[in-house]
């Protein structure tokens, strides 16, 4: 593929000439700061790492618990119009999470052994994101190929489209778009892993449709979206470590169905987006295992005159409370974030950047939290202010015969009960517009450790540390 991409590029170059070429991308370098990476007093850390209970991380060999590291993102998407009937949309990128890191060759992979957690997603690991037909009639819109989908306000189907998004959930099939007046019907259909009709089988098949109502003249719109994922039976590619052994998930048969609902009113902006996943998630332990997980999110922005604008998230995303026959434990779209620390990055990833494991593989889980923020703007310049509050939805108690560390998705026996405050943090980032193309970025983040951090499965927890985070960086978006 690194050899195909250059081809590609020349290709489109050398047919620009005769046939118009639109072209998209984006490249962007960014510099992290993170103190207290493991948000522990590394002097009190006494818990063994081994503990599949604990929220300690593996710090490395010097103990050294701040990271800097720098990090890259790169996205090429020339769009190709054939003519007034037909256009190809791409995406080219550098790999797993659309970059990597500054002085290493490699881009980073999902967490491994995580496939019941992140069955949710269909990520490329790859080149290329997207590479689809867009073809257009009287009557209707039709993808076919590996096209990219989004849905309300991205906590579970997100495209990627903001500057600094790391992934994109895509499809390899065919949508149908049809506009009835205000209505959007969406119907899909696809293939996400090929493979034979046998024992040895590993075909899934994800489809659904979509129905947004979408009246610009009242300013509002409601939306759902009905998705069916099913893995054959004998499925060999999705496999968990949920149990601490890994095992093949066999045959799964989800349903997703996600309500959104966004409404102006005068200056008031209000956005809700409900996630509800159910069915069979397949064999996470020696028995076959239901998914009830949901989530439940809210945005609400109010804007004073033409600089300010303040408002209150909230977000209550399920967990999983230990039962090996049930698994509940929600994990959103790593694009969708709520703070510049909680949930941010891959905490072992902080520990050691020259693991395989991606930086930016970290998911919103277990979480009820509040957000209150601000915003300032003018013409150039945008700044914001946050300030979040988080509780677990699930802890540990000893009262238990398992519970379910979220961190580490292993199931585990809990000795003593484990607290649910995650902290609270002060976020304030700011965005430069240099020009309509280039932006400068920087953000701080403080966060006032909670004691869920602190758990370790024994008698004498760890003891927790506040953390910071400070980023900078530039990004072209084209």
């Amino acid at each position: 593929m690194k050899r195909i991409l250059p081809i590609l590029i020349v290709l489109f170059s050398t047919q620009s000439f005769s046939i118009p070429v639109d072209w998209h991308g984006k490249l962007g370098v960014n510099s992290i700061l993170h103190k207290s990476s493991s948000y522990l007093d590394i002097s009190a850390n006494t818990a063994s790492q081994t503990n599949a209970g604990s929220q300690e991380i593996k710090l490395a060999t010097n103990n050294n618990d701040e990271l800097s590291v720098q990090t890259y993102l790169f996205t090429l998407s020339p769009d190709i119009l054939v003519n007034d009937a037909v256009s190809i949309h791409t995406e080219f990128t550098s790999g797993y999470s659309r970059g990597g890191n500054l002085g290493s060759n490699t881009t980073g992979s999902q967490k491994s052994g995580w496939s019941n957690a992140l069955y949710s997603y269909n990520f490329q690991g790859g080149f290329i994101n997207q590479l689809n037909l867009e073809i257009f009639t009287d009557s209707a819109t039709y993808l076919i190929g590996r096209y990219k989908d989004h849905f309300g306000l991205g906590a579970v189907v997100n495209d990627g489209s903001k500057n600094w998004d790391h992934f994109a959930y895509t499809r390899d099939g065919f949508m149908l778009k049809v506009q009835l007046g205000n209505f959007h019907i969406n119907p899909f259909w696809s293939r996400l892993v090929s493979g034979k009709e046998n024992a040895d089988s590993s075909k899934i098949k994800e489809f659904g449709s979509t129905l947004i109502y979408d009246n610009m003249d009242k300013d509002i719109t409601v939306g759902v979206l009905f998705s069916k994922k099913q893995a054959s039976a004998g499925n060999k590619i999705l496999s968990t470590t949920a149990t601490g052994t890994s095992v093949f998930m066999d045959q799964t048969d989800t349903t997703l169905i996600d309500i959104f609902l966004k409404k102006q009113i005068g200056n008031l902006e209000i956005a809700v987006e409900a996630p509800f996943f159910s069915g069979e998630i397949g064999t996470i332990t020696s028995t076959a295992t239901k998914y009830d997980a949901n989530a439940i999110i809210a945005q609400t922005n109010y804007k004073f005159g033409d600089s300010w604008k303040v408002g209150l998230d909230f977000g209550k995303v399920s967990g999983d409370a230990g039962s090996k026959t049930k698994f509940s434990a929600m994990y959103l779209n790593p694009n969708f974030q709520i703070a510049n620390i909680l949930f941010k990055y891959n905490r072992d990833s902080l520990a050691n950047v020259s693991g395989s494991e991606s930086l930016y593989s970290s998911y919103v889980n277990n979480v009820t939290y509040f957000k209150l923020k601000a915003e300032l703007s003018n013409d150039e310049w945008r700044w914001y202010f946050n300030a979040i509050y988080a509780q677990a939805v699930e802890a540990a108690s000893k009262t238990q015969t398992s519970a379910f560390n979220h961190s580490r998705n292993l199931y585990f026996t809990p000795t003593v009960d484990q607290d649910k405050n995650l902290g609270i943090e002060f976020d304030v980032n700011f965005n430069y517009q240099y020009n309509e193309e280039l932006s400068f970025q920087g953000s701080f983040g403080y966060l006032s450790t909670g004691d869920y951090f602190a758990y370790n499965n024994t008698s004498t927890p760890n003891a927790t540390k506040n953390a910071y985070a400070i980023t900078v960086g530039t990004i072209v978006s084209f």
